[in-house]
């Protein structure tokens, strides 16, 4: 933009030079032309400055670059709308802070543009972190890695589960018996005594963490009285 505005008062020299005498008409007119091509040259290198995305959406901690069409060797300048949802820094890399929209603008210097892109900062949903399984009726979950429960053939017990943390998004669980020949166990957790034996009930989180709980179950004959 600069060397634009240099060019152009040199333009007003050159004229003025025409202007004094015919001796020197004919380098003001060389000297005109070459300045013409000089600023048509820098006119046509300053091309329309564009987002590639007019929307981006991140997540809470993750970063991201903006990208622009034609950007070339141009000295561009990123400012934030909201700096404490979504910060960018000199090179236009967005951070992404905390949840909320930010509008994040990229000002070319030369050539006066202004372009601009809607930021949506999404929180990250909490996955699960652990899955304890015990005896519904035990005031508390057992500490031990693999909790046992007690069943007898053809009874029916509700296994209790805590998924930590509290606030997690989906704290759906998927329960499996891994031998229902012994032991079978309902989408609710409900565990039915089949035959005498052991069998290890399993309660995978549903979210996607990976996270699973386990319990022994150990299936008797109920005595007689």
């Amino acid at each position: 933009m600069m060397t634009i505005i240099l060019i152009k008062k040199i333009f007003f020299v050159i004229i003025e030079i025409i202007r004094i005498g015919d001796k020197m008409k004919k380098l003001g007119i060389i000297l005109f032309s070459i300045c013409l091509l000089l600023v048509t040259g820098c006119e046509e290198k300053i091309k329309e400055i564009k987002m590639l995305k007019e929307v981006e959406t991140i997540n809470v901690g993750s970063k991201k670059s903006v990208k622009l069409s034609n950007k070339g060797n141009y000295q561009v300048v990123y400012q934030s709308s909201d700096s404490t949802v979504a910060s960018v820094d000199s090179n236009g890399e967005i951070t992404a802070l905390k949840e909320g929209t930010a509008v994040i603008s990229a000002s070319v210097v030369e050539g006066n543009q202004l372009v601009n892109m809607t930021v949506r900062v999404n929180e990250v949903a909490k996955k699960v972190d652990s899955i304890s399984l015990g005896d519904l009726d035990e005031s508390q979950i057992p500490a031990i890695t693999t909790p046992k429960l007690g069943v007898y053939v053809d009874q029916t017990k509700q296994i209790k589960s805590v998924v930590l943390p509290e606030d997690a998004e989906n704290k759906e669980l998927y329960w499996k018996s891994r031998n229902p020949s012994v032991a079978t166990v309902t989408q609710e957790g409900k565990v039915t005594g089949l035959k005498a034996g052991n069998v290890v009930i399993v309660a995978f989180a549903k979210d996607g963490s990976g996270k699973k709980g386990l319990i022994e179950i150990n299936v008797t004959k109920k005595p007689k009285k």
